[in-house]
């Protein structure tokens, strides 16, 4: 489709570029109506990039259009939900590996998201960081497994995910307030 006539947009290729007229008063929200006829132009423009080199965003009426409250807000959603989709899969797969977890660079190609989306939307969907999550997962499995008295504290540091008894010492302490040989005690 390379025109589109709806009631609060149209657009049309022509000779390599994109127009794309907004006909609507300028407002802060974007009505469903606005919304489902941007998320066609979206669409759209998919099938049409390699036909354009550029893209004219105007409004046929005097009072003009608001892009900044509408468009950006739009945008800035579509680019943290792609973020937010990543994130989903990476905790996923961290739940499955985290006691020798990839970097997050790896962790990024493997998800097809650029690093700083990743951590990005990350953050904003579980409050804590890669890294800091990977923590957590380790810390929770070496409280369970202190249970066990058979088991020292460098085998539970190493099925933990640690690269040594010491540095999971440090850890627990930090976290549980407690170095593990007192909290296995008690």
């Amino acid at each position: 489709m390379n025109s589109f006539k709806g009631q609060t947009l149209s657009w049309e290729l022509k000779d390599g570029v994109i127009e794309l007229a907004l006909h609507r008063q300028p407002c802060n929200e974007i009505g469903s109506l606005t919304l489902e006829e941007l998320e066609k132009f979206a669409s759209a423009m998919e099938r049409m990039q390699d036909d354009a080199h550029a893209l004219i965003l105007y409004s046929t009426l005097k009072s003009g259009f608001c892009a900044g409250a509408d468009l950006r807000e739009l945008y800035q959603g579509a680019q943290a939900m792609e973020g937010q989709a990543a994130a989903r899969g990476v905790r996923e797969f961290l739940e499955a590996c985290f006691t020798a977890p990839p970097t997050i660079h790896h962790l990024a190609r493997q998800f097809g998201i650029n690093r700083n989306k990743l951590c990005t939307g990350f953050h904003l969907l579980y409050g804590t960081t890669v890294y800091d999550f990977c923590r957590e997962l380790r810390l929770q499995k070496a409280q369970q497994l202190l249970a066990d008295p058979r088991l020292s504290l460098t085998d539970i540091a190493f099925s933990a995910g640690f690269g040594s008894a010491s540095a999971f010492s440090t850890a627990f302490a930090r976290h549980f307030g407690a170095p593990p040989s007192q909290f296995r005690a008690s």
